[in-house]
């Protein structure tokens, strides 16, 4: 196997929002990013930070197929082009629609007009996956593809929730 260039830090938030264990990536690239996420033992909700504009339509798909493959059941975009990769994301659940619980969904947002304060805010306080997988949706992957400064933020918030709230004015 390749060496990844990807970062990982493994933050848990006693009593935290939604009760999640938050695994934090800075990935170089999408293909980094793909085999960063591990396999999940339920599913996992993912904040995507992201500038997707010159991202190619596979690359996208590419990364959907992986991550719902590996038990998504929630995704937030942020970033350049985010509305586009939730889109994309939205088109690969239909897809892949026979794979999952029947009546059921991946949620997906995107927050084009949201800092990534504000986005991340939401990821962290409301992201409430579909009810077929809320019991086992123990997870976040709080994901920051080819931007290190963007990855830094979301690990210093993470790992900082006041100052996360104060950012935001919650």
């Amino acid at each position: 196997m390749a060496s990844l260039a990807v970062a990982a830090q493994l933050v848990k938030i006693p009593n935290g929002p939604l009760n999640r264990e938050l695994l934090v990536l800075d990935a170089a690239t999408v293909a980094d990013a793909t085999e960063a996420v591990p396999p999940a033992t339920g599913h996992f909700a993912v904040f995507l930070a992201w500038d997707a504009l010159s991202a190619s339509t596979d690359a996208i798909s590419e990364l959907a197929v992986e991550l719902h493959n590996r038990g998504l059941a929630y995704l937030c975009a942020w970033g350049p082009g985010c509305e586009r990769v939730h889109d994309i994301f939205d088109e690969v659940e239909v897809q892949l629609e026979a794979s999952r619980p029947a009546d059921s969904v991946v949620m997906t947002t995107w927050h084009a007009e949201d800092t990534i304060e504000d986005a991340l805010w939401f990821f962290l306080y409301n992201s409430f996956p579909d009810p077929a997988y809320q019991d086992s949706c123990s997870r976040g992957v709080a994901l920051a593809i080819g931007n290190s400064e963007w990855a830094n933020r979301i690990a210093r918030y993470v790992n900082d929730l006041k100052a996360l709230n104060s950012a935001v004015g919650a």
